[in-house]
């Protein structure tokens, strides 16, 4: 319901009801953004905790528990990479970058294919959709679950990427409104859709920034 009416909202006439529903949205946007924000501490605080533990644990015993440790990540990197040389993107391309969700939160890894074996490169900590993965549509925040491509770069500044880069300025917008020709696309425009995403509100999240080639 609140996304479809955030749709309806250019279909409104009178000047005065529509201002009342923008604001009624903006309530809600605020709203949302506030709830999401609070899982997220929560979430976090209890992975605090649970690290907290672990490093108690670990001046109980530490050699038992380091070994443990060690024994665990080596095996989850193995079936990673065990997984990702199986796949069939692994015959497309030297690196893939895989993201494994639990929830809201997941792990992700770079993977680059040397002599004909994939290693892992990098791994951190990182978000997907507050919905988690799956079947993504319009509306609820899902991140797609699937194997893509990746796009140009993006963001505030150019961290130096050898990437086709694109500059965020104060009128670029990623079209979310359905109704429009212009859907899933960056637009720059002096004004859009509140449904639309304005990038430039998120300095943060988009400082850098590489575009998914996902299309529903």
């Amino acid at each position: 319901m609140y996304y479809d009416a955030k749709n309806s909202i250019n279909d409104i006439k009178n000047i005065k009801v529509k201002d009342r529903f923008l604001s009624l949205l903006a309530k809600a946007d605020s709203e949302l953004i506030a709830k999401e924000e609070k899982e997220k501490q929560e979430k976090l605080r209890q992975q605090q905790e649970n690290s907290s533990k672990s490093q108690n644990q670990t001046k109980t015993s530490p050699t038992q528990t380091q070994q443990t440790n060690s024994n665990v990540q080596g095996q989850n990197l193995t079936d990673l990479a065990s997984m990702v040389s199986k796949s069939g993107t692994a015959n497309k391309t030297n690196q893939i970058l895989t993201v494994v969700a639990s929830g809201s939160t997941a792990q992700i890894s770079l993977l680059e294919k040397n002599g004909g074996t994939w290693h892992e490169v990098i791994n951190t900590n990182g978000y997907v959709g507050s919905l988690g993965v799956g079947q993504a549509r319009e509306g609820p925040s899902k991140t797609p679950k699937g194997s893509y491509s990746l796009g140009f770069a993006f963001g505030t500044s150019n961290p130096g990427t050898k990437l086709p880069f694109r500059q965020i300025t104060p009128n670029s917008y990623w079209i979310s409104n359905v109704n429009d020709p212009d859907y899933n696309t960056w637009q720059e425009r002096e004004s859009s859709a509140p449904a639309d995403e304005h990038l430039a509100d998120y300095p943060v999240q988009y400082q850098y920034a590489i575009v998914i080639n996902y299309c529903m």
